[in-house]
């Protein structure tokens, strides 16, 4: 069963047992179970809407982007106003279509800022050889945080071959910053 699936099920459940039973009684009486049926609800709709981009699940990313990364989910969530539309969405109108739509809309907006944060995070690896006066070295160009190297053969990302990793210079082109 997918979570869709899943998540469809549970918001079924939850507008029977509301039609049954008045919510006060679902708040007081049954609350263990009614809370439980929320939680589980709510657990459905981060799975959904917190999909990491697929191209960059299983990638080793750079530990001091993660904070980066964590703060521009919050910031897409709370301004696009989503606790509000996954809330109405699940638990007042208990429309499963809807809720899924949204966290869907969530997962897809996450991995168009996750794509521009990563475009910004490459830049120019310049070692040694680059800097020499007589025949230098083209600059590589690399990703800080996905910590790989543009391959034009490969047309992509590919990790660091052994030794390649030497100490470099990084010239971001992209916000005018520079890492040693």
């Amino acid at each position: 069963m997918t979570h869709e699936e899943t998540l469809t099920g549970l918001i079924e459940k939850l507008k029977r047992n509301r039609e049954k039973v008045p919510l006060d009684v679902l708040k007081t009486k049954y609350a263990a179970a009614y809370n439980q049926l929320c939680d589980s609800i709510k657990a459905e709709l981060k799975y959904i809407a917190l999909q990491f981009p697929p191209w960059l699940t299983g990638r080793k990313i750079r530990q001091d982007y993660i904070d980066e990364i964590i703060e521009l989910f919050n910031r897409l969530y709370q301004e696009g106003g989503y606790s509000k539309k996954l809330g109405r969405a699940a638990f007042k109108d208990m429309d499963p279509a809807a809720a899924i739509r949204i966290a869907k809309e969530i997962a897809a907006n996450f991995e168009t800022e996750v794509e521009q944060l990563v475009s910004s995070k490459s830049c120019l690896y310049a070692t040694q050889p680059c800097w020499t006066t007589d025949n230098p070295e083209t600059p590589k160009i690399y990703n800080d945080l996905l910590r790989m190297f543009w391959d034009d053969k490969l047309q992509g990302w590919r990790e660091p071959e052994p030794g390649e990793t030497e100490p470099a210079i990084l010239i971001f082109l992209n916000k005018g910053e520079k890492k040693e």
